[in-house]
């Protein structure tokens, strides 16, 4: 299963923020990054910003018009790094849990390991630009050998975050120049995620004072021909790992070709049959593990609860001494966690939380069928009903499509105003094939408009997005099954289907290892285990339950005599007792 993509939250302090946050999947390695652009203002502020987001990287940059002074804090999804370059007079920056605040100079420039930290931005009357890049750590293990990305990696593995002004570094005409080709490129051009990754890297090293020779974009000679000779001629460039497939088979004669397939999509069916069953399945058996222990894990949350709330109230108390208050701090953390992994927290609770640990509250991935749900609620009358997602970059594709039409909402693409002159020609080709065979899927609206198929929208989102592998692999397995269809494509054309069912088949191994492997799914790997017998998987559970009662019930009772007969020491023991357990978990 895809990660979701490294996001971040970023306002005028004190705003209110949507209690809805959606994690959308990171693009395809052999596709183009996720571009965004916002708006947003306030009393004496504006800002203006363009974001693209590849595999663990995310570039943002902001324009402001402050008019009178305003602070805006800036949340990573995820712990990551940040290289910084803010342009603009009088503004000062550092964490929000802490204090000081470092003044900037008009052109600040610096790297640093912000973890999952939040930082504020106080910003006064004036124009201010900044760049933001944020990287996962384990993204730039391939520049380790620059000491500088060294340190950060080595603090990312044992700190929560690093010093803001560790790594300063000055400007040059040769950085604002790559800068301003870098966000061109980015705006106003299909960046492809290789392409992107390549460009953030240079940008890291020229902050770092290195020379950087920057490679041209690789269809920039295409582009540079005339619009009479490229016109409607522009080809599909294959990614490597494509590549290196369609070379491969070119030693394949064409019963070869047709033999393997046939063998791919026999594997691929089965596969997506497998990842279906199993995920039916894992609902099944987590809907009866809830039914079980809902009640007894709900006790217990609620015991956990109360045993941070007492700490609480002895971390305030003059008896416990200022060294023994951080083991307290960390027990009410602890102990919180261990609520919330029982059941779910209540809003107070997240706000107590928060409070004490200086992080915000992450829940648990919300399901793809709960997740289309909730989103139902917002579509305004008429809109398609949403397909629930199953994890796979297809069905993110189509619920993107129909929410976009749903509001009507405009693609890159159309924004742009590209035309079919502007795309590969086998995307182009291929589309108007598929359109062709799903045209009687269309229907008619009471207004005489066109009301698309999800099948036809998956179509039309691939086309936008000139995404051939998810065109391809719609053909596989909606047409290939066709022995004349198959008889009237070339061996070059066979060569493509395989590459799409390669790539389709070895996602759903994906998904199959994850379903293995995931604590996400560790109910069904227990069912699994105990030979996929449920009633034995009941009596299981049943025995977990029992084992824990008369622990519940012990904890209850310490709890009771803190209560009522209080000392210092009591809470200590308490507070060591609860750090001691989570270790052991």
């Amino acid at each position: 299963m895809k990660k979701t993509v490294l996001s971040i939250y970023h306002g005028k302090k004190g705003k209110q923020r949507s209690p809805i946050t959606f994690h959308f999947p990171e693009p395809d390695p052999r596709g183009s990054v996720h571009i965004g652009k916002l708006s947003d203002a306030g009393k004496g502020w504006q800002t203006r910003s363009l974001s693209a987001a590849g595999i663990g990287r995310l570039f943002c940059y902001r324009q402001y018009t402050v008019t009178q002074p305003a602070t805006f804090i800036t949340e990573p999804s995820e712990p990551a790094i940040c290289l910084r370059i803010h342009v603009g007079k009088g503004a000062a920056f550092g964490y929000q849990e802490e204090k000081t605040r470092l003044q900037l100079d008009f052109m600040d420039n610096r790297i640093f390991w912000q973890g999952d930290r939040i930082t504020e931005n106080r910003l006064m009357e004036d124009e201010h630009t900044l760049v933001e890049l944020y990287v996962r750590p384990e993204c730039l293990s391939h520049l380790a050998d620059r000491k500088a990305v060294m340190d950060i990696i080595d603090q990312s593995l044992t700190e929560r975050n690093g010093p803001i002004d560790q790594y300063v570094f000055s400007g040059s005409g040769e950085l604002d120049s790559f800068l301003w080709n870098m966000l061109e490129e980015i705006d106003t051009k299909s960046t492809s995620v290789e392409r992107f990754h390549y460009l953030c890297d240079c940008l890291l090293l020229m902050c770092l004072g290195e020379k950087v020779e920057v490679e041209p974009r690789p269809d920039t000679e295409e582009e540079e021909l005339s619009e009479e000779d490229s016109a409607g001629d522009r080809r599909y460039e294959p990614s490597p790992s494509e590549q290196e497939i369609l070379s491969e088979l070119e030693g394949k004669d064409r019963n070869g070709l047709l033999g393997e397939l046939h063998t791919l999509r026999a594997e691929t069916d089965r596969l997506k049959q497998t990842v279906r069953r199993e995920r039916e399945l894992g609902k099944e058996v987590k809907g009866v593990a809830e039914a079980i222990s809902r009640l007894p894990h709900e006790k217990l949350g609620k015991e956990y609860m109360k045993a941070a709330y007492l700490l609480a109230g002895w971390h305030k108390s003059k008896k416990i001494p200022a060294k023994n208050r951080k083991i307290l701090k960390q027990a009410i953390v602890s102990s919180c966690e261990s609520a919330f992994a029982l059941r779910s927290p209540a809003m107070e609770e997240m706000d107590f939380y928060v409070e004490w640990s200086g992080r915000p509250y992450i829940s648990a991935p919300m399901g793809a069928d709960i997740m289309t749900d909730l989103l139902s609620l917002f579509l305004p009358p008429g809109a398609p009903k949403l397909t629930p997602m199953d994890e796979t970059l297809r069905s993110g594709n189509l619920l993107l499509e129909q929410i976009r039409e749903a509001f009507g909402f405009k693609s890159m693409s159309e924004i742009k105003g590209e035309t079919a002159q502007d795309r590969p020609k086998e995307v182009v080709e291929l589309y108007q094939r598929l359109m062709d065979h799903f045209c009687d899927t269309l229907d008619l609206g009471k207004e005489g408009e066109i009301l698309r198929s999800d099948i036809v929208r998956e179509l039309d989102a691939a086309y936008q997005q000139n995404d051939l592998l998810t065109l391809l692999q719609i053909e596989a397995e909606n047409l290939a099954g066709d022995p004349d269809y198959i008889g009237r494509q070339d061996d070059e054309r066979l060569r493509w289907l395989i590459v799409g069912l390669r790539s389709d088949r070895d996602n759903y191994r994906v998904m199959l290892e994850e379903m293995e492997e995931s604590p996400a799914y560790h109910e069904l790997q227990r069912f699994h285990r105990l030979g996929d017998d449920m009633e034995k998987f009941r009596r299981h559970l049943e025995r977990d339950l029992k084992k824990m009662i008369p622990v519940s019930d012990e904890f209850s009772s310490l709890l009771v005599d803190i209560t009522e007969h209080p000392s210092a020491g009591k809470a200590m023991m308490l507070a060591e007792s609860l750090l001691a357990s989570r270790l052991e978990e």
